[in-house]
């Protein structure tokens, strides 16, 4: 399947917010339509970042700037430890409705921290990005997933390889757990598991902008719940980006845990919390 490109998608996704009449959204949406970005339009003279969090063009170029801190810190581990094993792993749960985005990602982040605790010792570092991306099985149902990879020290080779992960994944996440990826492995390029972390990225985001055009609701949800979400610990824990970065306007990229929580308590959502449940039963009546 061909998307359109993503400055296109924007637009259309900037008409499909405004179906929704909330004027938290119809402020997005006038944003998207004015943002300009050099990296879908090299014509351009100079970038003007709208910064929306519901922006295709601006989640992407944060997103490219994401792959690059992971992939310095990466290379830092790789360049200070004496050869590190890289090992990267996919974790699956049972697929979602829009609106169970949320909580499936919650057991997601709560599954893997049960399952790092009964990794084989030490985890150097480690690093992980949940996703979203529609069922293979029923397009209206979500697929979210988490990557990860995590490092230890070269003499851990065969236990880690004698880990059962189908189990563990299940022992940790419970009966939402799906399954894992039977041909993770380690890898020695850091460049791979910077691919890995992140496949699929450009058509992610055109995947979400087809949705947002044709179900804002879900887009919405699909953003503030479920994507792209990145964390990371030990040697590999995701720095906050100097203010130089922030006066490029990547100031909202890779923020740890404790300033996203001081920013939630500093400033409301910028964009409502919409109810699809209710949605669905307002059209009942």
């Amino acid at each position: 399947m061909e998307y359109l490109d993503l400055s296109v998608l924007n637009r259309r996704l900037a008409r499909s917010l405004r179906t929704l009449h909330d004027q938290e959204l119809d402020f997005h949406a006038h944003k998207l339509e004015f943002c300009t970005h050099p990296l879908t339009r090299p014509e351009e003279d100079a970038g003007r970042y709208c910064k929306s969090k519901l922006c295709l063009e601006c989640r992407r170029w944060r997103a490219l700037e994401e792959r690059r801190s992971i992939s310095r810190l990466l290379e830092a581990a790789c360049r200070s430890l004496p050869h590190p094993l890289m090992f990267f792993q996919t974790l699956t749960l049972r697929d979602c409705t829009p609106a169970e985005l949320a909580s499936r990602a919650a057991v997601l982040v709560g599954g893997f921290k049960k399952l790092r605790r009964k990794l084989p010792r030490p985890v150097l570092g480690w690093t992980r990005v949940i996703e979203t991306k529609k069922s293979d099985q029923d397009p209206a149902l979500e697929n979210v997933h988490l990557h990860f990879v995590a490092l230890f020290p070269s003499g851990l080779t065969d236990k880690v390889r004698a880990i059962d992960w189908e189990t563990l994944w299940k022992e940790s996440a419970g009966e939402l757990a799906r399954d894992t990826d039977p041909n993770a492995d380690f890898a020695r390029d850091p460049a791979a598991v910077l691919n890995y972390l992140a496949k699929g990225c450009d058509w992610d985001f055109a995947e979400d902008g087809v949705i947002g055009s044709e179900d804002p609701r879900r887009y919405v949800y699909r953003v503030q719940n479920a994507h792209a979400k990145f964390s990371g610990g030990g040697r590999l824990r995701l720095k906050i980006f100097s203010e130089a970065d922030k006066l490029d306007g990547f100031d909202v990229v890779l923020p740890r845990s404790s300033v996203r929580s001081r920013r939630r308590r500093a400033r409301p959502e910028v964009f409502p919390d919409i109810p699809i449940e209710k949605a669905k039963r307002r059209k009942a009546h």
